[in-house]
């Protein structure tokens, strides 16, 4: 295996990188790779990785999870590095051993002989490119910085994380783990090195951005990696349930002051649960203090409005009590904190990303069934679809109010509009990586919302409601009889995505 050495004596940030490459390589630990994928002629400096590589922590590398291997073939050729490759249909995982930091990738898909299409996520389900198709013959090579984080704070103190937490991927101790997914995704080479000094965006906020380890939950913060180029990094310390007071007990903002530097940029969405426990006066605290956090560290704070619920009564229209429209308060309150988050933002010169005038919207433009696709619980969280839409409205706002994080976009974002939204982008799902079982024949659901069977889906207990595309609901069997489909918390799926 080779280590490179990506520092010189006259880089500015050469002191701080080098301690922490120090302490990696003291520790046993690599600070970069770089595989070969496949059986045939290994490329000089490279490690050969095939059918067999199994991942285990003394090694560093390899295959993950109680999961099917892809095929490592050798197509020959006189490019030992392009010639071979490994290839599946549908999903697989590879991880390697790292220490926590921000890391570029680079990894080249193709094969001589086939045409592939590869969708890659890291850690829980972070999206950083999707159906990425070669012909035959053909190969690209997509770059992008990724984040590895543990729980442990540089002055001391760690991140409370929750037990959904504990069973992603995200806070795994010292492993950074690659899904490939696709109709055949087909990897050939990989490279990952320390980046240095990428621009860091950390996330703050709850359920509608965080990462969701599991299907068929997901949040705009795993899906807008995705649209950023290598250079920029997501840092998403968000979590599923937290108010503000939470997020600051929990040690998060301790976490984010303590890697943030000059330059980072905090955003922060809250209000769904804090207008369920909190006092607007502490809740406004609570959000000058993220923006006090961000700039005595010359970085640059940035208020995401809390996303529209989809609520609707009766007859079609939209409940004034939601985060839809503009309305005075309805009883929850949740109008008083919409004006409360937006008017901390104007007091203290914040840029604004109004997500939740483009997520309300993008409801009212797809209407009642329309919009149904886009919430798995069909009022506040996200599928795939929605997550996906989300994002949309952040990056445009990204776009035209950041100019000098814009220049981070991928060269192939544009306008959003959120009167003309995406059809669904049909992201291959993820499997479940926290409950690796034998599956039997298991019940699935498909994206009519219609039962079939052979999905390998999970779920932890029980039966459970699945709403079918018209709003209705339909019961799904047990995981004890047949397997378990669910839209709802428990149920996990890898090949195959429904609608609600």
């Amino acid at each position: 295996m080779k280590r490179l050495n990506t520092f010189g004596v006259g880089n500015p940030f050469f002191s701080v990188l080098f301690l922490a490459v120090f302490a990696a390589s003291v520790s046993g630990q690599a600070t970069s790779y770089k595989f070969d994928f496949g059986p045939g002629p290994v490329k000089p400096g490279y490690t050969q990785i095939l059918t067999s590589t199994l991942y285990n922590a003394t090694q560093g590398y390899g295959w993950d999870f109680k999961y099917p291997q892809p095929s490592c073939v050798d197509r020959g050729g006189i490019d030992s590095l392009l010639s071979d490759l490994c290839f599946k249909t549908g999903v697989f995982y590879f991880s390697v051993v790292l220490a926590e930091g921000n890391y570029n990738v680079s990894i080249t898909l193709g094969d001589p002989s086939a045409a592939t299409t590869n969708t890659l996520k890291a850690e829980s389900r972070r999206l950083f490119f999707h159906n990425v198709q070669t012909p035959t013959g053909q190969f690209v090579t997509r770059t992008f910085t990724v984040n590895r984080r543990n729980t442990a704070i540089t002055g001391g103190g760690t991140v409370g994380i929750t037990t959904r937490e504990a069973a992603g991927l995200n806070w795994d101790g010292n492993k950074l783990t690659f899904e490939f997914n696709g109709s055949r995704p087909s990897v050939v080479a990989m490279e990952i090195t320390p980046a240095t000094n990428p621009v860091q965006v950390f996330l703050a906020g709850n359920s509608t951005m965080c990462d969701w380890a599991t299907e068929t939950e997901a949040a705009w913060g795993q899906m807008i990696p995705r649209f950023f180029k290598q250079g920029a990094v997501i840092v998403s310390i968000a979590e599923s349930g937290l108010t503000t007071s939470a997020f600051i007990s929990q040690n998060r903002l301790s976490k984010i002051n303590s890697l943030m530097k000059a330059g980072d940029y905090l955003f922060a969405e809250f209000a769904h649960n804090d207008m369920k426990t909190l006092t607007i006066a502490t809740y406004q605290t609570n959000l000058r203090n993220f923006i006090r956090t961000a700039r005595l560290k010359n970085a640059t704070p940035i208020f995401v409005s809390p996303t529209a619920r989809r609520q609707f009564d009766s007859s079609g229209q939209e409940r004034a009590n939601s985060f839809i429209g503009t309305g005075t308060a309805g009883a929850a309150g949740v109008g008083d904190f919409l004006a409360a988050f937006k008017q901390v933002a104007a007091d203290s010169n914040v840029t604004l990303i109004d997500l939740n005038a483009c997520s309300a919207q993008i409801v009212r433009t797809l209407g009642v069934a329309g919009s149904l696709p886009l919430y798995w619980d069909s009022v506040t969280h996200f599928t795939d679809y929605g997550a996906y839409e989300m994002a949309r409205c952040v990056v445009e706002g990204v776009r035209t109010k950041i100019p000098t994080l814009a220049s981070y976009l991928t060269e192939d974002v544009t306008a959003f509009d959120p009167t003309h939204p995406d059809p669904d982008p049909l992201i291959p799902l993820s499997a479940d990586t926290s409950i690796w079982h034998s599956a039997p024949a298991i019940v699935g659901i498909n994206r009519d919302g219609s039962l079939s069977g052979k999905h390998p889906l999970w779920s932890t207990n029980g039966n459970e409601n699945f709403y079918l595309p018209n709003g209705s609901k339909q019961l799904t069997p047990s995981r004890n009889t047949v397997g378990s489909v669910k839209r709802l918390r428990t149920t996990t799926s890898s090949s195959s995505k429904s609608k609600k």
